[in-house]
């Protein structure tokens, strides 16, 4: 009930930037990359596809290294922010405190 939403806007927050990171490093590698092996194919459709895998490829992976700290980062305080306005009325002890952050911790 609270850990789905808190992981989901976790993601919504940081697929923007990340997703756009990526790509703008692939499309640059990829680009030259191909340019490069395929100067001398007379076949363009050659070309279109190994752009097309290549990118595929790299921006899958700069997107999954480039997020992975962040995002867990983002999940931990969500977790934690959810779990502590959940159980409001007393948030205030700090042995609820402490079992909030081990929870999210443990979670994520």
């Amino acid at each position: 009930h609270l850990v789905r939403p808190a992981m989901i806007h976790a993601i919504k927050e940081l697929i923007g930037p990340v997703t756009e990171r990526a790509l703008k490093i692939a499309m640059t590698v990829t680009e030259s990359l191909v340019r490069k092996d395929f100067a001398l194919d007379p076949e363009e459709q050659n070309l279109r596809a190994a752009s097309f895998h290549m990118m595929r490829a790299m921006t899958a992976g700069m997107a999954m290294i480039t997020c992975r700290d962040p995002l867990a980062s983002t999940m931990h305080a969500n977790l934690a922010q959810a779990f502590s306005s959940s159980l409001r009325s007393s948030a205030g002890t700090p042995e609820l405190k402490q079992m909030i952050e081990e929870a999210s911790s443990t979670i994520t």
